[in-house]
């Protein structure tokens, strides 16, 4: 069966969860039948024997694990070792909400989310004891990416042996607000959300028909509202279990921070596990 990840990367901290996140990345290891390194940033020697003792009880080889003496930019010290070693997938342990300052002056998880060469899982709450991803949601971008995304997606629910994935895109009409405040456009409005929302489902339909899907059954669900917003709280209603994103296909700027893209949304507060997919993958 196809995998969609070989070379597996952890990045290991002290903190309370970096024991259940190993036990995480270690299930995906035997999962994907990949290889597993873990990275670790700081500038303490003293955090060497505790790291090797989290490894050691996490039943992982403490030769894969990598100190990198480095504690001003963390992030970027990741992202080069990432690269160096052809690294597909990193893991990440990530904060369920992100406060506002962190949200405009960044923090380790953004950073990687915006400039990693290579798609990112997110874990909101890492078990010590992983059940897997068996409810399974994914955002439809017509895009290669979004395509990419989509076919790593039933990858991973085929490997989970999930009994559904759902496929996920919204949309949103400027100026229909406006016009439903006027009783007399009020059924007009209706009738415009309705037609576009039967379009757009059509569209993800042959999106999807094309891609020649199987060996999963499929729900597609389209939604109107404000992009990004409403398929997050649709996915943390349903409890998802991950959320798979396409990553964007461009470093972000600085007005894209300052309004953000559907993808800065998801990421503000994150509602379940979150896999972010490059384009390659």
């Amino acid at each position: 069966m196809t995998t969609p990840f070989k070379h597996l990367a952890v990045a290991l901290t002290l903190s309370p969860t970096g024991h259940a996140l190993l036990q995480e990345a270690r299930r995906l290891r035997d999962l994907f039948h990949a290889d597993l390194r873990l990275i670790h940033v700081g500038k303490r020697d003293e955090d060497e024997s505790r790291l090797k003792e989290i490894v050691r009880q996490g039943g992982l080889d403490v030769g894969t694990l990598e100190i990198i003496r480095q504690g001003r930019d963390p992030a970027n010290a990741i992202l080069r070792r990432v690269k160096e070693e052809n690294v597909d997938l990193l893991i990440v342990g990530a904060l369920e909400k992100e406060n506002m300052l962190r949200f405009y002056l960044g923090s380790v998880a953004r950073t990687l989310m915006r400039r990693s060469p290579c798609s990112v899982l997110f874990f909101t709450k890492p078990s010590d004891h992983p059940r897997g991803f068996k409810s399974i949601y994914v955002f439809v971008e017509f895009t290669t990416t979004g395509e990419n995304t989509v076919r790593a997606a039933q990858q991973l629910a085929l490997l989970e042996e999930a009994e559904e994935l759902h496929l996920l895109r919204d949309f949103y009409i400027p100026g229909l607000s406006l016009v439903s405040e006027d009783a007399r456009s009020t059924e007009a409005g209706r009738q415009l959300r309705f037609t576009t929302q039967r379009e757009e489902r059509q569209m993800m339909e042959m999106f999807v028909r094309g891609l020649n899907l199987k060996g999963v059954k499929l729900s597609m669900v389209s939604l109107y509202g404000k992009e990004g917003w409403e398929t997050s709280n649709y996915v943390r209603e349903h409890r998802a279990d991950l959320y798979v994103v396409p990553a964007p296909e461009r470093e972000p700027k600085l007005l894209d921070r300052l309004f953000p893209s559907s993808l800065e949304f998801v990421f503000e507060r994150l509602p379940s596990n979150v896999l972010l997919v490059k384009g390659g993958a």
